[in-house]
């Protein structure tokens, strides 16, 4: 589930555009959704919730509520994807938001989406406002962030944020691991060609205790000082390949605390 520190990050770099790969049950959607309509008013006008019978796939998460917009919607420049494989998810995702047009569901494999939204984006010849990634296409066995970020890091700037991500430090937090590969920064950073990206991790998990990560591309020190009175920790701005000995070790060492956690784990 996405943090609400999230929606901070979308206010202060006024991001106009929200991707997310993987609806599920549709409740990062909804909440961003509402976060759009409060931040801008173009977005589209809540009358009402609705609170469904969906929940997210822990005990403690409650019924999600889904905001009914105003039938006097319009497009706007402000706009969320979210890019769902499953067909019945999509269809679901499609009822709950088709009152909006700035909403979009679109049932599609994420890396072929990412693909081709990529190439429209950098077809353009305006410069597109601000977008924010958030990738959490994690359940099924075939694990597509590779060619996500590959499409994603062909923009000149962005937001990405990875859901299940292991956090420094922090080992209580949740991850991802699939197939021996844990879903953390050693894993991903091969992807990210010659960028130069700055990652901030947070002091706290989110509200499924699981960890996360934020990375930003084309963005100034300056522009991103806000994140510093946020619960948040500056990694290191990183170039690729810039120091492979570094990256070796500091591979080795996050290997091995994954190793004991899992085997921890299994006993």
């Amino acid at each position: 589930m996405i943090d609400d520190l999230c929606k901070v990050v979308i206010a202060e770099l006024d991001i106009h555009t929200f991707v997310e790969t993987g609806l599920f049950e549709g409740e990062t959607i909804s909440l961003v959704s509402r976060w759009f309509s409060e931040l801008h008013p173009d977005f589209g006008d809540i009358e009402s919730m609705l609170l469904s019978e969906s929940s997210g796939v822990n005990p403690w998460n409650t019924r999600i509520p889904f905001p009914i917009f105003a039938e006097t919607s319009k497009k706007s420049e402000y706009q969320l994807i979210s890019v769902e494989l499953d067909e019945e998810r999509a269809q679901k995702g499609r009822a709950l938001f088709d009152n909006n047009p700035n909403i979009s569901i679109v049932k599609q494999s994420s890396e072929e989406f990412m693909d081709i939204f990529v190439d429209e984006l950098s077809g353009k010849s305006e410069k597109r406002e601000g977008v924010f990634f958030y990738l959490d296409a994690h359940w099924n066995e075939y694990w597509p962030i590779k060619e996500e970020i590959q499409a994603i890091d062909r923009l000149d700037q962005y937001v990405l944020c990875v859901d299940d991500f292991f956090v420094p430090g922090r080992p209580e937090f949740g991850f991802d691991v699939y197939q021996g590969l844990p879903c953390s920064w050693q894993t991903l950073s091969p992807w990210f060609r010659d960028s130069e990206v700055q990652i901030y991790y947070p002091f706290r998990s989110n509200r499924d205790n699981r960890g996360w990560v934020l990375i930003f591309k084309g963005y100034s020190t300056q522009s991103l000082s806000f994140l510093d009175s946020l619960p948040l920790w500056r990694w290191k701005s990183w170039k690729s390949k810039s120091n492979p000995q570094e990256l070796r070790r500091e591979a080795r060492r996050t290997l091995k605390t994954i190793k004991k956690m899992l085997t921890g784990r299994r006993n």
